[in-house]
C-alpha cells in the first residue's frame, strides 16, 4: 500500500505514525486536504464502495495523531512508487490496446492483399487463355490465308490458260475472217469494175459531176424558158440566148467528155484485167504466209505458255513456303509479346504491392506518432525507434528502399526478330530470275517470228514492185493519149469562148440593173417594169402603215453641223433598212428629213391577213424604238434623241405617179390617219389606232389614249398606246417605253 501525502495550506509537514493493514497498503493511498490528512484514495474504483471510504477517513482522522514522522516519510515514498506503478500500468494498457488496434489493421491489409493477388491470378489467367485463343486464331487465318492464296493462284492460272487459248482462237479466226473478206471484196471491185467497163457506164467523178450539172442546166433551160414566154420580146430573146449559148457549150463539153471516156475505158478495161490478176495473185501469197505465220506464232505461244506454267508453279511453291515462315515467325512473335506482357503484369502487381506495404506502414507509423505523443512518450530518437520495434514489430527493415519503376523499353530486346524481310528478298530474287529467262525465250520468239514476217513482206514487196511496173505502163500510154485528145479539145473550145464574150457582159449588165430595180419597187411592180409593161393603179384592201419622226429634228439641226446631221440620219436609217429587211412583206415607202415611213401588205395582200399585217408593223415599230435607245450619238451634240410613232391599218390605193424616175406612191385616209398618230403621239412609245388595237389586242396589251384622230365628216378615232407584249407564263416582256 501507498500513501500519498498532501499537506494543506498553513498545515504541518509532519504527520503522524500509523501502519495501515497489509490489505489496505496494497490498495489505497492518502492524500493530503485543505482540512489536513483524509482517507486513502483507491487506486482502483472498484476496491472500495462509498461506506467504506466514509468509514476509514473517519478512522484515519482519529488515528493522525499517532503517525510519526518516519511512517509519513515511508509513506510518501510508498506513495511515488505506486503513482509510477500506476502510470505504467495505465500506459502497457494503452500499448496493448494499440497492439491490438495495429494486429487488427494489419490482419485487415494482408486479406485485401491476399484478395488482389488471387485476383491478379485470375487475371493473369485469363490474359493467358485470350492468348492462347488469338494465337490460334492468328494460326488459323495464316492457314487460311495460305490455302487461299494457293486457290487463287490455280484459278488464275487456268483462268490465264483458258483465256489465251480463246485469245489464240479468236486471232485465228479474225484472220481468217478478215482474209476471206479481202478475198471477197477484191473480187467484187474487180466484178464491179468489169460489168461497168462493159456497160459503158462513166465512172469518172468529175464527168459524172458535169453530166449532173447539164441535167440541172437542161430543167433550168426548161423552167426560163416557160418563164419567158410572159416576158417582153427583148427580155425573152436575151435570155433566150443565153440558154441556148450554154446548152451548146454544155453539148460541146459533153461531146469531149465523151470522146475522153471511150479513150480511158480502153484503158481501164486493160487495166482491171491486170489488176484483178495481180489481186488473185497476192491474196494467193498473202493467205501462204499468214498461214505459215499462224503456225508458227502458235507453236512459240504453246512454248510460252509451258513456261510460264512452269514459273507459276515455282512462284506458288516459293509463296507457300514463304507463307508457312510468316505464319511461325508471326506465332513467335505473338508468343514472345504474351512473354512479355505477362512479366511486365508482374512487374507491375509487385511495384503496387510494394506500394500498398509502403503506404499502410507509413499510416502505421503516423498512427503511432500520435499514440505516443498522447501517452507523453517521444516521438523520435532511439526511444522512439525502441518503441516502434516493440509495437510494430512486423515491420519490415527494407521500407526505406526505393521503389524502381517498370522500364518497358529495357524489355523490347527480348521479342524475336523477323527473318520475313529476307525470305521476300529471295522471293522477289527467284521470280526476277524467272521472268528474265522468260523473257529472253519471248525475245528469242519475237525474232523469230519477225524474222519469217520480213521474209515474207520483202517477198510480196518484191512481188509488188513488179506488179506496179506493169501498171505503171498502162498508166503512161493511158495518159499519153488523153493528154494529145484534150490538146486537141482545147483547141476547139477557145474558138467556141470568143463566142460567149459578147453575151455574158449583156448578161452582167442585166442583173445590175434588176437589182437597183428591186430595190427601189416593190417585187410585183419591178417584175412589170422590168419587162416593159405599165404599171396600172390598184386598190388594197388593207395595208398596216407607220410613220416614225425624230423629237425636235429642226432644233437639233439647227446647232449640229451638215456632217453631223447626214451622218446621224445614215446611222439611224441604216439600223431601221436592216429592221426592214428582217421581215418578209415590209416595204420602205420613203424617208423625207426626219420623217420615215413604212407599209406592210403589198406583195402579199391575196395570201396574207391583216392581223399578220399589224403585228409585224407593231414589232417593226417596238425595234425602232430599241434602236433610238441604243444609237451611239459619241459625235452629234446632244447624248440621245427621241422619236414618235404612229401605227394605223385600213385600206389605200397604189400606183406608179412618175414612169421616168418610178416611184411606187400609196394615197388615202389610211396614210393621213397613221400622220395623225404619228403628230399626236408622246415621245418614245407607239401610237395605235382602234382598228390596230383590234388587230393586236389578244397578243399585246395597250392603253387608252386621251388623243383622237378626226376622220372627213369630222368624225373622231380613238387611240391607244402600246404598253407591252402578253406572256403565257405569266410574266409580260415590256417593248415599249417606261412612262
Amino acid at each position: 500500500m501507498t500513501y500519498e501525502y498532501a499537506p494543506a495550506a498553513g498545515a504541518s509537514a509532519v504527520a503522524p505514525s500509523y501502519a495501515a493493514p497489509a490489505a489496505a497498503q496494497a490498495k489505497c493511498t492518502y492524500v493530503s486536504t485543505p482540512a489536513g490528512y483524509v482517507a486513502p484514495a483507491p487506486t482502483n474504483k472498484n476496491l472500495y464502495s462509498g461506506a467504506q471510504i466514509s468509514g476509514l477517513s473517519v478512522m484515519t482522522a482519529s488515528a493522525a495523531t499517532l503517525i510519526d514522522e518516519e511512517t509519513l516519510e515511508y509513506l510518501d515514498a510508498q506513495r511515488l512508487v505506486d503513482h509510477r506503478l500506476v502510470k505504467n500500468i495505465e500506459l502497457e494498457h494503452k500499448n496493448i490496446e494499440f497492439v491490438f488496434e495495429h494486429t487488427e489493421r494489419y490482419n485487415n491489409w494482408k486479406t485485401d492483399e491476399l484478395y488482389i493477388e488471387r485476383a491478379s491470378l485470375t487475371e493473369a489467367s485469363f490474359l493467358a487463355k485470350i492468348h492462347d485463343e488469338e494465337q490460334q486464331n492468328l494460326k488459323r487465318r495464316q492457314l487460311e490465308e495460305v490455302s487461299s492464296q494457293k486457290s487463287i493462284g490455280e484459278d488464275q492460272r487456268t483462268f490465264n490458260l483458258i483465256m489465251n487459248e480463246m485469245k489464240s482462237l479468236t486471232d485465228q479466226c479474225g484472220q481468217n475472217i478478215l482474209a476471206a473478206e479481202r478475198i471477197k471484196c477484191a473480187k467484187k471491185i474487180m466484178k464491179e469494175r468489169r460489168n461497168a467497163a462493159r456497160l459503158r457506164e462513166v465512172e469518172d467523178p468529175e464527168i459524172r459531176v458535169i453530166l449532173k450539172g447539164l441535167d440541172f442546166n437542161s430543167k433550168t433551160a426548161a423552167e426560163e424558158k416557160l418563164k419567158t414566154e410572159a416576158l417582153a420580146a427583148k427580155e425573152a430573146k436575151i435570155h433566150h440566148a443565153k440558154v441556148l449559148a450554154q446548152l451548146v457549150r454544155n453539148q460541146k463539153e459533153i461531146e469531149q467528155l465523151r470522146e475522153v471516156h471511150l479513150l480511158q475505158r480502153k484503158y481501164i478495161s486493160r487495166y482491171l484485167d491486170c489488176e484483178l490478176e495481180i489481186v488473185d495473185e497476192n491474196e494467193a501469197l498473202l493467205s501462204e504466209h499468214t498461214s505459215k505465220e499462224q503456225a508458227l506464232e502458235e507453236h512459240l505461244k504453246q512454248q510460252a505458255d509451258i513456261e510460264e506454267n512452269v514459273i507459276n508453279m515455282k512462284m506458288l511453291t516459293l509463296q507457300s513456303n514463304q507463307n508457312d515462315r510468316v505464319v511461325s515467325q508471326m506465332a513467335a512473335t505473338v508468343r514472345g509479346r504474351q512473354r512479355k506482357e505477362a512479366k511486365l503484369l508482374e512487374l507491375r502487381e509487385r511495384r503496387e504491392a510494394k506500394i500498398r506495404e509502403k503506404e499502410f506502414w507509413n499510416s502505421e507509423i503516423a498512427i503511432l506518432k500520435a499514440h505516443l505523443s498522447r501517452t507523453g512518450c517521444a516521438t523520435d530518437g532511439p526511444e522512439y525507434m525502441e518503441k516502434q520495434a516493440e509495437l510494430l514489430s512486423r515491420m519490415p527493415q527494407d521500407l526505406d528502399d526505393c521503389i524502381e519503376e517498370v522500364d518497358e523499353d529495357s524489355m523490347e530486346g527480348d521479342e524475336p526478330t523477323s527473318p520475313v524481310a529476307t525470305d521476300d528478298i529471295n522471293i522477289a530474287a527467284a521470280r526476277a530470275r524467272e521472268l528474265a529467262l522468260f523473257e529472253i525465250l519471248k525475245r528469242s520468239h519475237h525474232e523469230a517470228s519477225k524474222k519469217l514476217k520480213s521474209q515474207n513482206i520483202k517477198s510480196r514487196e518484191m512481188r509488188r514492185i513488179e506488179q506496179q511496173t506493169a501498171l505503171a505502163a498502162i498508166l503512161v500510154a493511158q495518159e499519153a493519149d488523153i493528154k494529145r485528145l484534150k490538146s486537141q479539145q482545147e483547141l476547139e473550145m477557145q474558138a467556141f469562148e470568143e463566142t460567149q464574150k459578147s453575151s455574158s457582159k449583156a448578161d452582167e449588165d442585166n442583173a445590175a440593173s434588176n437589182e437597183r430595180l428591186y430595190g427601189m419597187l416593190p417585187k410585183f411592180v419591178a417584175d412589170v417594169m422590168k419587162t416593159g409593161g405599165a404599171v396600172e393603179p390598184r386598190p388594197f384592201e388593207c395595208l398596216a402603215f407607220l410613220t416614225a419622226d425624230i423629237v425636235s429634228f429642226t432644233n437639233l439641226s439647227s446647232k449640229s453641223s451638215a456632217k453631223q446631221v447626214v451622218s446621224l440620219l445614215n446611222r439611224l436609217y441604216s439600223q431601221m433598212d436592216d429592221v426592214i429587211d428582217s421581215f418578209e412583206d415590209i416595204y420602205k415607202l420613203e424617208t423625207i428629213g426626219d420623217a420615215y415611213n413604212v407599209v406592210a401588205g403589198l406583195n402579199t395582200q391575196e395570201t396574207g391577213q391583216p392581223k399578220d399585217f399589224a403585228l409585224n408593223m407593231v414589232e417593226c415599230a417596238q425595234r425602232f424604238v430599241e434602236i433610238v435607245k441604243n444609237l451611239d450619238m459619241s459625235d452629234q451634240i446632244q447624248d440621245s434623241i427621241q422619236m414618235r410613232i404612229g401605227v394605223h391599218v385600213g385600206p389605200a390605193v397604189g400606183g406608179v405617179a412618175n414612169p421616168a424616175m418610178p416611184k411606187y406612191s400609196l394615197f388615202g385616209d389610211t396614210v393621213t390617219i397613221t400622220g395623225q398618230m404619228e403628230q399626236t403621239s408622246r415621245p418614245m412609245e407607239v401610237h395605235v389606232s382602234a382598228p390596230t388595237y383590234e388587230l393586236i389586242k389578244d397578243v399585246f396589251e395597250c392603253e387608252v389614249s386621251e388623243a383622237v384622230a378626226i376622220l372627213d365628216g369630222k368624225q373622231r378615232m380613238g387611240a391607244w398606246w402600246l404598253l407591252h407584249k402578253k406572256s403565257r407564263n405569266g410574266s409580260n416582256l415590256r417593248l415599249g417605253a417606261s412612262r
